[in-house]
């Protein structure tokens, strides 16, 4: 048994499971041993070689972080947050979105498992990532806690105020979600043939051992279906810090990631092709590297094809979410074990129809780099 950090021993309080999930997990589970080289973290001295120096067109973190501060709820308490129409909103779904919208449904699973873990008793019945059954060791929280306070408060003090409408909510627990996901995550992949090789399997152009850096772009939905609500950036974004961050990170390949029919259509695999075609050449010109496009459906088992893909991104020296707010693109930059994240930043009052929801701006672990994103970035087509 664990505590949370800056708790006391607490007393139990068990969460609204018929809300949040529609069954819970059984108490039994599945032990198994992470081997350290499945998901290693770079050190920081291997980054402070590399890539800790600033980025141009970077936004300052403790800025933003003091601004939340002041703004943030300054009375809300666990128990009223459960209660809340909004949190009951985003837990109604309980596990069934695993299989359809994975980073939907892990923003729902981080504010239940982080709050719980934080402000009352994370345990074996309590709901884990992708529903598997691996076993996780108990965390003791408590509503007066440090860290239960910084989750409560990381949020707009009155409307909508959970799941993507808070701001650096999940920090307080980033050790524990971290954790879980790579026992998620080995407990989905520990089968397959060669795991031990390198993190890219199925990328097989990508040498065993070569340096890369990953880019995830968002395009099946945005091309067709949500045209009007969301945008592409520009990638006159990227050229503003891209050619630095590959050059400090000494990489020699760069891995283009995302969504081309997956959460499309037909109609939007064909124009994502032409996109990525178009985005792999610039990347070519930008990095000087060896550009790979990733596949895509190309499991037959959807989660370990998932986490193939996120298993790659995290391990990358550095990574880019090249995407107008994507859950995915959130996802891998929390979980990101290389030496820097760049996530885009968008200043109040840039949007493409949909305003960004706020928790897309804000650092998800401390090796996130935020990079400013202006309206004239805001683009409906690849060019």
């Amino acid at each position: 048994m664990r505590q949370a950090p800056g708790s006391p021993a607490a007393t139990r309080w068990l969460v609204f499971c018929t809300l949040a999930y529609a069954a819970a997990a059984p108490n039994s589970c599945i032990k198994e041993a992470v081997p350290e080289w499945f998901l290693p973290v770079r050190s920081d001295v291997s980054c402070a070689r590399s890539i800790l120096g600033a980025i141009p067109g970077e936004v300052s973190k403790r800025d933003i972080e003091v601004a939340d501060e002041l703004a943030g709820a300054r009375n809300l308490t666990w128990q009223a947050f459960q209660r809340s129409r909004f949190y009951q909103r985003d837990q109604h779904f309980g596990g069934r979105l695993w299989g359809s919208q994975f980073g939907n449904q892990f923003f729902f699973w981080m504010e239940l498992a982080g709050g719980t873990a934080l402000c009352s008793t994370l345990d074996q019945q309590s709901p884990k990532i992708l529903n598997k059954n691996y076993c996780r060791e108990e965390i003791r929280g408590a509503p007066e806690s440090p860290g239960c306070r910084a989750f409560l408060r990381s949020r707009n003090a009155t409307g909508d105020n959970t799941a993507w409408h808070s701001w650096g909510a999940y920090a307080p627990a980033v050790a524990m979600i971290r954790e879980e996901w790579m026992r998620a995550a080995y407990h989905v992949m520990k089968d397959t043939v060669n795991l031990d090789e390198r993190p890219c399997l199925h990328i097989p152009a990508l040498p065993t051992g070569a340096s890369y850096l990953g880019v995830y772009f968002r395009c099946g939905d945005i091309a067709t279906s949500y045209n009007s609500q969301y945008s592409f950036l520009d990638p006159q974004w990227l050229l503003r810090f891209l050619p630095s961050v590959s050059t400090v990170a000494n990489v020699e390949y760069t891995v283009l990631f995302g969504n081309r029919g997956v959460h499309g259509s037909g109609a939007s695999k064909s124009i994502c092709e032409g996109y990525f075609a178009v985005l792999a050449q610039k990347l070519r010109n930008m990095t000087g590297t060896t550009v790979l496009v990733a596949p895509e459906g190309y499991d037959k088992d959807p989660h370990v094809g998932l986490v193939r893909d996120l298993r790659c991104m995290t391990q990358s020296v550095a990574f880019v979410d090249y995407s107008y707010t994507s859950s995915i693109g959130y996802v891998a930059s929390f979980l990101h074990n290389g030496c820097a994240a760049v996530v885009p930043h968008f200043a109040p009052g840039v949007k493409a129809g949909k305003t960004p929801a706020s928790a897309f701006s804000r650092p998800a672990n401390a090796r996130t780099r935020l990079v400013e994103v202006l309206q004239g970035d805001l683009v409906k087509h690849i060019v």
